[in-house]
């Protein structure tokens, strides 16, 4: 959308920013930088961002709690994205948050592998975990 000359997308700044800084507190808990992560992460609120940056800044942070060896503090972070997921009806966000789940608690996802094979998802990025 064009306004007054500029380019917006109606989300505002603040939008823009929360999604920023959550992408790159992923890309943190990519390479194992958990205390980087959770330092971004630490404080914010997914109040007006879209539902997808909420989805991912609760499972980013849950990951990142995890890494930081508090399974307990990561495991609703964890529970909260499945959670915002299922209501956004997004399938493959919902597999994302489920193999998130399983991958912490050592376990398996029949549900988010059979999602993945559905919607031809090959291969996934490593999210080092202790």
């Amino acid at each position: 959308c064009v306004e007054g000359g500029r380019v917006s997308d109606g989300r505002g700044s603040a939008a823009l920013l929360l999604e920023a800084r959550t992408r790159m507190a992923e890309c943190f808990v990519f390479e194992g930088r958990y205390q980087d992560a959770i330092a971004l992460l630490g404080g914010l609120e997914a109040e007006g961002g879209t539902e997808m940056t909420g989805i991912l800044l609760e499972r980013t942070f849950g990951y990142a709690l995890v890494q930081s060896r508090r399974p307990d503090e990561g495991r609703p972070h964890l529970e909260r994205s499945l959670e915002l997921a299922r209501a956004a009806d997004s399938d493959y966000e919902v597999a994302l948050s489920l193999r998130a789940l399983a991958d912490t608690a050592r376990g398996d996802s029949p549900e988010a592998d059979a999602t993945f094979a559905r919607l031809g998802v090959v291969r996934l990025p490593h999210v080092p975990l202790p």
